[in-house]
């Protein structure tokens, strides 16, 4: 009977140490990112890429926006380009807003649950929150949340993350 006590107490200290998941640390991460997501009633689709400090949006929808590119410097100045034109904004966030989710900090997000295989993940930073979905594996699927007063949810189609920093 000690022995049958003795391993059932073993098995509840084991589980209730058992790791709990973490969120991907995307702060910081270089990585090209498959976007989808709907705007104040417009729906959006771009690849984002964030790399050495500088971010990259090319956009594939709305129509209106298709082949237009976006790019923030380290300094914070925004590039547009579409076609032949070019516009410098020499501080121009307001595009690259969502962003901010991807760079919400590890230790802000706490583990809610796991429904189907995936994960879900919550927390703020400051005035933005934000509400990030993975897999098992830690694969992000979904990020949600308000920066600025406006809300996203944004559908991640495709992540790759860069292992080679340059």
């Amino acid at each position: 009977m000690k022995k049958v006590v003795l391993l059932s107490l073993v098995c509840v200290l084991f589980c209730a140490c058992a790791a709990v998941p973490q969120a991907p640390a995307l702060a910081g991460t270089d990585f090209t990112a498959e976007l989808a997501f709907t705007l104040d009633g417009i729906e959006y689709a771009a690849d984002y890429t964030r790399d050495a400090g500088s971010e990259t949006l090319a956009f594939s929808a709305p129509e209106s926006l298709c082949g237009m590119t976006a790019v923030r410097g380290t300094d914070g100045a925004v590039t547009v380009t579409i076609g032949d034109l070019t516009y410098v904004a020499e501080a121009a966030d307001g595009m690259f807003a969502f962003t901010r989710l991807f760079s919400m900090p590890r230790d802000a997000l706490r583990y809610v649950s796991e429904t189907d295989g995936v994960r879900c993940f919550s927390g703020s930073d400051g005035a933005d929150n934000c509400t990030l979905y993975t897999d098992t594996d830690g694969l992000l699927l979904r990020l949600c949340g308000t920066v600025g007063g406006r809300e996203y949810d944004i559908q991640v189609l495709d992540f790759d993350e860069r292992s080679d920093p340059q």
